[in-house]
C-alpha cells in the first residue's frame, strides 16, 4: 500500500500556495497577453513588431511563445485569480521536485527552499513571470541528473524538458551549461563512459532547443541579451549591493570549502556551478535566487550526513512548525486579502499593485476616441497600454531594451532622452511622428511641457497618476 504524504508535507504545500498567491505585478504582462492573443486568433506566432511605432516591423526571435499562450488562456478563462492560482501551483511543483532530490530530509528541504525563495523575493514577488518557469526547469534538471545516477534512461526526459523550456524562457541556456558542467565532472572522476552519455544527451538537448518558431534565431537573441548593458536600462539587471555581495561571497566560500574537502563524486560539478552562478549573481540581482538554489542543492548533496542528522533533531521540527504557523497567519491576515482585492477589483489593480496604472486616462481615451495612432508614453506602462488600448501604438515597452536601432542604439536610450526632456526632445517626437503624449504626472517631460514657453503641446486631461497632451491647435 502506498504511503500517504505526511501532514507536514501537506502543510508545506499549503504554505507555499499561500505564499505565492500573488497579484499579477509584472509590467510585461500586457504585451505577453497580446502575443498570446495574436496566436489564438490567427494561429500564427507574432514575429514582427506591430505594438510600437518606434522600430515598426522589427523582427524579434523571442523565447516566450508557449508562456504567452498559456497566460493568455488562463487570464481569458479565469482572470487575474487564475494567474495567481497558476503562480502558486508553479512553486508547489518546484518544491515537490526540490524535495524529490533528497526525499529523506523533508524538513531541511523546506527550510532551505524557504531561504532560497527569500533570496528571490524581488524577482518572484510580482506574481507569475516567465523567469519562474526557468527556476522550476532548473530544479527538474537537477532531479533528472540525480535519478540518472541510478539509471541513464532518466536522461531521455531532458529532450522534452528543453523543448518546453526554449519556448517559455531564454534561460534554457543555463540548463545546457549545467549539462556541460556535469559532463566535465564525470571527466574529473575518470568516468568517461558516463561523460560520453551526458555529452550525447547534451547534443540531443541542443537539437531539442531548435524546436521553436524561430529556430537558431533564439541564440542570436541570447547573444544580444548578453552583449547589451542591461544594468543601465533595467533595475533587475543592476548588480546587488555591497552587503548582499559579501553575503553571497561568504556562501560561495563556505560551499566551495565543503566541496574541496568532500569525497563526494559531484564536488567538481558543484564548484563549477557555484563559480558560474556567483558571477551571474554579481552581475544582476535577478540572478541571486539561482545562486541560492545551486548553493542549497550543493549543501544538501555535499553534507548528506549532516542534513539527515538535522532532519531527525527536534529543533528542525519545532522551527518548521513555528515558521509555518506564524507565516501562514501573516499570509492569511494580510497578503491573501490584498491579493484577492487586487484580483477582483479593477480599481485596486490600477492603484494598489506593484505599479500604478493610468486606468482613468484609459477610460478618458476610450470615451473621447482620441485621434492619432502613435502615443509616446511611460516605458513601464507600455505593456499595460498595448493590452488595454490595442487601437493605438506606443513608443516602447519591456521587449525593447535589447533591440537595436539602425544607428546601433538601444530604443531605451532614445526613450530616456525624450522622457527626461533633454535638448531636442521635440525634434525626436516629430521625427518618429508622435501624435500625442500620455505621461506620468510630474515627470520631467510633464514639468517641461507645463512651462509657458511650450508652444507645441496642450494639456487636455490630468489626474493624480497621468496627464495627456495633444498638439496645440495653431490658427
Amino acid at each position: 500500500m502506498k504511503k500517504l504524504p505526511s501532514p507536514f508535507f501537506a502543510f508545506s504545500l499549503l504554505f507555499i500556495f499561500l505564499y505565492f498567491f500573488l497579484p499579477s505585478g509584472d509590467t510585461d504582462l500586457g504585451w505577453h497577453l497580446r502575443y498570446g492573443q495574436y496566436f489564438i486568433e490567427t494561429g500564427k506566432f507574432l514575429h514582427e513588431n506591430i505594438l510600437t511605432y518606434y522600430l515598426p516591423g522589427y523582427v524579434w526571435n523571442n523565447t516566450y511563445s508557449l508562456y504567452q499562450i498559456f497566460i493568455y488562456l488562463v487570464n481569458k478563462t479565469f482572470g487575474f485569480l487564475g494567474l495567481s492560482i497558476a503562480n502558486s501551483l508553479l512553486f508547489i511543483t518546484s518544491f515537490i521536485f526540490f524535495n524529490k532530490i533528497n526525499p529523506k530530509c523533508l524538513k531541511i528541504n523546506f527550510i532551505l527552499f524557504f531561504i532560497v525563495i527569500l533570496f528571490g523575493r524581488n524577482v518572484f514577488g510580482l506574481g507569475i513571470r516567465d523567469q519562474e518557469f526557468s527556476f522550476l526547469f532548473l530544479i527538474i534538471e537537477f532531479f533528472i541528473l540525480k535519478k540518472s545516477e541510478e539509471k541513464n534512461k532518466f536522461l531521455f526526459y531532458l529532450i522534452p524538458l528543453f523543448t518546453l523550456w526554449v519556448n517559455i524562457h531564454g534561460a534554457f541556456i543555463l540548463g545546457l551549461i549545467l549539462l556541460l558542467a556535469y559532463a566535465i565532472n564525470q571527466a574529473f572522476n575518470k568516468n568517461f563512459k558516463k561523460m560520453y552519455t551526458i555529452l550525447k544527451f547534451l547534443v540531443f538537448s541542443l537539437f531539442a532547443t531548435l524546436i521553436n518558431p524561430w529556430g537558431i534565431g533564439v541564440y542570436a537573441e541570447i547573444i544580444k541579451v548578453i552583449s547589451t548593458p542591461l544594468k543601465l536600462l533595467i533595475v533587475e539587471w543592476v548588480g546587488p549591493s555591497l552587503i548582499v555581495k559579501l553575503l553571497i561571497l561568504g556562501l560561495f566560500i563556505l560551499s566551495s570549502y565543503f566541496s574541496i574537502r568532500s569525497n563526494n563524486k559531484n564536488k567538481f560539478f558543484w564548484i563549477i556551478l557555484l563559480t558560474i552562478f556567483l558571477y551571474l549573481s554579481f552581475t544582476a540581482k535577478r540572478n541571486i535566487i539561482l545562486f541560492a538554489l545551486v548553493t542549497a542543492l550543493a549543501l544538501i548533496d555535499l553534507k548528506k550526513d549532516l542534513t539527515i542528522k538535522l532532519e531527525k533533531s527536534k529543533i528542525a521540527g519545532k522551527f518548521n512548525i513555528m515558521l509555518l504557523i506564524l507565516a501562514s497567519l501573516y499570509l492569511l491576515s494580510f497578503r491573501i486579502p490584498k491579493t484577492l482585492d487586487i484580483n477582483l477589483n479593477w480599481q485596486s489593480y490600477c492603484t494598489k499593485g506593484y505599479l500604478k496604472y493610468p486606468c482613468k486616462a484609459v477610460d478618458f481615451i476610450r470615451m473621447n476616441n482620441l485621434s492619432g495612432e502613435n502615443v509616446f508614453s511611460y516605458y513601464e506602462w507600455g505593456g499595460f497600454l498595448e493590452w488595454q488600448l490595442p487601437k493605438y501604438k506606443f513608443f516602447v515597452d519591456g521587449r525593447v531594451p535589447t533591440w537595436e536601432t539602425p544607428e546601433g542604439q538601444s530604443p531605451n536610450t532614445i526613450y530616456l532622452e525624450i522622457i527626461m526632456a533633454e535638448p531636442e526632445y521635440q525634434k525626436k517626437l516629430e521625427r518618429y511622428q508622435t501624435d500625442w503624449l500620455l505621461l506620468p504626472v510630474n515627470s520631467y517631460l510633464d514639468y517641461e511641457l507645463r512651462q509657458k514657453s511650450n508652444i507645441y503641446w496642450e494639456e487636455i486631461y490630468r489626474d493624480n497618476i497621468s496627464v495627456i497632451y495633444i498638439p496645440k491647435r495653431i490658427f
